[in-house]
């Protein structure tokens, strides 16, 4: 006989009847309530099972505050990326600006007097080379 076993379910059935219990389902609900029913085996497997779900459960809670911490993370960075793609977009259009391609700058196509000097001289030279590439 296990003694703690026996006294425990004493207990219990005596909780019971102080509630009013008297019926004997009612004393084996309360028994089966206070796990007193199961095997020795179930009830070490419960004991490890719940005792694996207080684990989880804190390791549930801690994933939780890490999530937290990396969406707050998260938030920091999107913030830097908006703050950098409106710098990069600042420094796009002032670039726009300043380096207009050629064809779109008259002043590239304006020749100094110096230029057209020299123009002159070499337009003849090239007419020459260009004349005497077709006959060869």
């Amino acid at each position: 006989m296990n003694t703690r076993l026996v006294n425990t379910a004493a207990g219990v059935l005596a909780a019971a009847m102080q509630q009013g219990k008297a019926l004997p389902a009612n004393l084996a609900i309360a028994l089966d309530s206070a796990q007193l029913l199961q095997s020795p085996e179930t009830a070490a497997e419960t004991a490890r099972l719940r005792g694996e779900l207080a684990k989880a459960l804190e390791q549930t809670a801690a994933a939780r505050v890490h999530v937290t911490e990396l969406e707050e993370n998260l938030r920091a960075v999107n913030a830097g990326w908006s703050v950098s793609r409106a710098r990069v977009a600042e420094l796009e259009q002032q670039l726009a600006v300043k380096d207009r391609p050629a064809d779109e700058d008259p002043i590239c196509y304006a020749l100094t007097p110096k230029a057209d000097a020299i123009t002159r001289r070499i337009a003849p030279t090239q007419a020459l080379h260009a004349e005497a590439g077709e006959s060869a």
